[in-house]
């Protein structure tokens, strides 16, 4: 398994594309991160998706759990496996989601008209980890709002 550092693949010309067409679908995520330790010891590339809670419970009309609402006012971050375990899903909708981001990866990744030298995923594939979101004083506000409203 070819190495890769976290700032050689940031800097990479498929990742960056993957990235851009992710976050413009899905205005729900706001980033992308890998952890770099996982980087050393899967031949998975797991991404992280940094995600804004409110957004997503917006879009799909779900609601965010309220223990999450708690973590969130406190100022913590959120960290899980599953969207299910952040809003109330179904697993017919989370599916879907993830159906429609991985289609997107898998459209780039298999694209033609990306060089070989500008790739990463011709030697690491790509899978989704943790979704994560970071405390922001918006994001504390929001959840105090949704709490006490």
């Amino acid at each position: 398994m070819p190495s890769i550092s976290k700032e050689e693949l940031f800097q990479n010309y498929e990742w960056k594309i993957i990235k851009k067409i992710i976050l413009q679908e899905f205005p729900w995520i706001i980033d992308l991160d890998v952890d770099p330790s996982n980087l050393e010891i899967y031949s998975t590339i797991f991404v992280d998706l940094i995600i804004d809670p409110f957004v997503f419970s917006d879009t799909y009309n779900v609601k965010i759990k309220n223990y999450v609402l708690d973590q969130i006012e406190k100022g913590e971050k959120v960290d899980e496996l599953y969207l299910s375990l952040i809003f109330n899903i179904s697993e017919e909708l989370e599916s879907e989601i993830f159906d429609k981001i991985y289609k997107l990866v898998f459209l780039v990744v298999n694209s033609k008209s990306l060089p070989d030298e500008l790739r990463f995923s011709t030697f690491r594939p790509v899978g989704f980890d943790k979704i994560i979101i970071k405390p922001s004083e918006r994001f504390i506000d929001e959840a105090k709002s949704r709490l006490n409203g």
